[in-house]
């Protein structure tokens, strides 16, 4: 998605129950892109979309927020390659852990934090990357950004569902 791809999709933000969910796969996805030398155009991408959404001056603390919460998910999670490109409709199983966790933390619901947690990052990186998410969720509140609540059900029926489709895909037909 490009930037004026962004603008366009976001133009009607208010009409956008999903805003905030799609600001934060948008932003997590363009910023671990950009870590790949191919896709340092997407680091420029989110910073226009964000400034475009919320304006230069309130872009800088959330998009900071964002580096910080990437930056250490790179460097502890469990499968570092757990997101998609920019043009993909679907949503990777960290894609959806990293939402839910920044979902469940603006909710309150420990319970849920804790095991995206536990499923995102190796033990060593747990504390810090759980500090990084609560300054994220943090901020996207500040803005106005509130995603809407996932509850531990899901993420469990998610990773449920996820493991099915592996073990099918694994399996052979005979």
């Amino acid at each position: 998605m490009t930037s004026q791809a962004f603008e366009r999709a976001f133009r009607t933000r208010m009409k956008n129950p999903y805003a905030a969910e799609r600001l934060f796969v948008f932003g997590i996805r363009c910023v671990l892109n950009g870590y790949d030398n191919e896709h340092l155009d997407q680091w420029r991408e989110v910073w226009d979309g964000y400034r475009t959404y919320f304006g230069a001056g309130n872009s800088r603390a959330v998009l900071d927020a964002l580096w910080k919460f990437a930056a250490t998910y790179r460097r502890y999670a469990v499968s570092p390659t757990g997101f998609h490109s920019l043009d993909c409709h679907c949503m990777a199983e960290d894609e959806y852990l990293s939402m839910a966790l920044i979902s469940s933390l603006q909710h309150h619901d420990e319970s849920c934090s804790a095991r995206c947690i536990l499923e995102i990052a190796r033990p060593s990186g747990r504390t810090e990357l759980k500090q990084h998410a609560w300054q994220l969720a943090a901020e996207y509140l500040s803005l106005g950004q509130r995603f809407f609540p996932v509850s531990l059900a899901d993420v469990e029926a998610t990773l449920q569902t996820s493991a099915a489709m592996r073990d099918a895909k694994d399996s052979t037909l005979h």
